[in-house]
């Protein structure tokens, strides 16, 4: 089974320090908390680039895309799919 990782969301730091959040998981019914579990350790290691786009000079991205370059939604779609398959 695939659960769907949608892109994660920029906030205000929240009281652990993590400028974003990801939320409405595809396909993710039962697995909600290892989901959970896998999301609080990945906010807790990594948080989105809050640089803009022209003081980055990143013109060549068309919206906000460039806060994702260093961001593990790889590492977040691995460590949920080992989760959900035990």
């Amino acid at each position: 089974m695939k659960i769907r990782v949608p892109r994660p969301q920029l906030q205000e730091p929240d009281k652990t320090s993590c400028n974003w959040n990801i939320a409405h998981f595809g396909n993710a019914v039962g697995f909600e908390r290892d989901i959970d579990g896998v999301l609080k350790a990945v906010r807790a290691e990594y948080n989105l680039s809050t640089e803009s786009k022209e003081a980055s000079n990143r013109s060549r991205f068309k919206d906000d895309s460039h806060r994702f370059l260093n961001f593990p939604v790889s590492i977040l779609r691995r460590e949920i799919s080992c989760a959900s398959a035990v």
